[in-house]
C-alpha cells in the first residue's frame, strides 16, 4: 500500500473538518485557529484608519464598561404623568356610523 504525502493528508483532514464542523468562522463554537488572529488588521478595517501607537482595544472596552457602570440608572421619572393631569388632546376623533348596523334582514336574504 502506497503511503500518502503528509500535505495531502492534512488537506483531506481540513476538508473533512470543514464538511463536519462548517466553514471557518471568526467566532463561534468551533473557530479555526488563526481565523481571527490579525486583530490590528480587523481593527483598522472597522475604524477606517490605523490605530494610534499604544492603542489597546481591551483597555478601551474596559473604560467604556466602567463609564456605563458609573452612570446612574434612568428610572424614567420625568416621563411619568400625575394621575390628576389630563393628557393633551392631539386631534378630534370622528366616529362614523358602522355600515353593517344599517343592514336589515331583507338585505341579508339576497
Amino acid at each position: 500500500m502506497a503511503r500518502q504525502h503528509p500535505d495531502d493528508v492534512q488537506k483531506e483532514v481540513d476538508e473533512l473538518e470543514d464538511e463536519v464542523y462548517g466553514d471557518e468562522t471568526v467566532s463561534g463554537t468551533n473557530p479555526k485557529p488563526g481565523s481571527d488572529d490579525d486583530t490590528k488588521k480587523n481593527l483598522e478595517e472597522v475604524i477606517g484608519n490605523e490605530p494610534a501607537p499604544g492603542f489597546n482595544i481591551g483597555d478601551e472596552i474596559n473604560e467604556d464598561e466602567a463609564a456605563i457602570a458609573d452612570k446612574p440608572i434612568n428610572d424614567y421619572a420625568d416621563e411619568e404623568t400625575e394621575e390628576d393631569e389630563e393628557p393633551e388632546e392631539v386631534g378630534v376623533i370622528v366616529e362614523e356610523p358602522d355600515p353593517m348596523e344599517e343592514l336589515t334582514d331583507k338585505d341579508m336574504k339576497d
